[in-house]
């Protein structure tokens, strides 16, 4: 399962690369006579990083939805095992509370990815820090 997570992230990430390498601020860069490594950390990297985050976050879910077939097969223990030998003997609680766990580990990771945007672009920051500027001037007035 990972190797086929890593795989389809290697591919996200060299046609990111690649689709970042042919925009107008990289020439530019080349242009000022900036160093190759810095145009690639700086410049090109962190702009291609966007569509590998949101790709990350996608295949976490088909990853943990993959774990429980896998545990299952293998009689691994886990959350996935625990989820089928609770809908196996009906125990209803059981299923509820990993379906629960599996539900807030989704989450957590949406959530970590929503701030590794923030962190990554920060136009996205910038615009989280007019809107509250907006509505404190908005508090004043009113």
């Amino acid at each position: 399962m990972g190797l086929m997570s890593a795989a389809t992230i290697m591919r996200y990430t060299r046609s990111s690369m690649l689709d970042c390498m042919r925009q107008d601020y990289v020439r530019t860069a080349r242009a000022k006579g900036q160093k190759e490594g810095t145009i690639i950390w700086h410049h090109v990297f962190r702009n291609a990083l966007i569509p590998i985050i949101n790709g990350i976050g996608s295949l976490f879910g088909n990853t943990l939805s993959g774990t429980v077939i896998i545990e299952s097969i293998f009689s691994i223990p886990g959350l996935g095992r625990l989820m089928v030998e609770g809908i196996n003997n009906r125990d209803y609680p059981q299923v509820r509370c990993a379906v629960f766990i599996l539900a807030i580990a989704y989450s957590l990771v949406y959530l970590i990815i929503d701030i590794a945007f923030a962190y990554v672009e920060p136009r996205i920051k910038a615009q989280y820090i007019e809107e509250s500027k907006r509505s404190k001037k908005q508090k004043k007035v009113a």
